[in-house]
């Protein structure tokens, strides 16, 4: 049997001495990230010139978008500072989900 999460994570945000809640899914914070990576140049190329999988350090101006685009989803008093904790701990949880349901997979496989 394939076990499946819903895919949504939370932080706790402290903003002017509130706390706040912000769930989010995991998997489309990863894609809008993987679009701006793409739109800000992020990808390393290949000797064809087309992207990899390699991304290069965040820069400001990706984090002045991501930070904009995480506002879109919900958190909304989101900084470049926090944008990049996210961007980073969405790169985490996205290997674990990969990971988890390639072993799935393969259990399920070989029966």
């Amino acid at each position: 049997m394939l076990k499946l999460s819903a895919g949504r994570e939370a932080f706790e945000i402290e903003y002017q001495g509130q706390s706040t809640r912000w769930e989010y899914d995991v998997v489309a914070i990863k894609l809008q990230a993987e679009e701006l990576e793409k739109l800000h140049g992020m990808r390393v190329k290949n000797e064809k010139g087309e992207d990899t999988d390699v991304v290069k350090r965040p820069t400001l101006p990706f984090l002045e978008d991501f930070a904009t685009k995480l506002q879109e989803y919900g958190f909304a008093s989101c900084t470049t500072d926090s944008a990049y904790k996210v961007y980073n701990v969405v790169n985490i949880q996205f290997a674990k989900i990969a990971q988890t349901l390639e072993e799935q997979v393969t259990q399920i496989a070989n029966g």
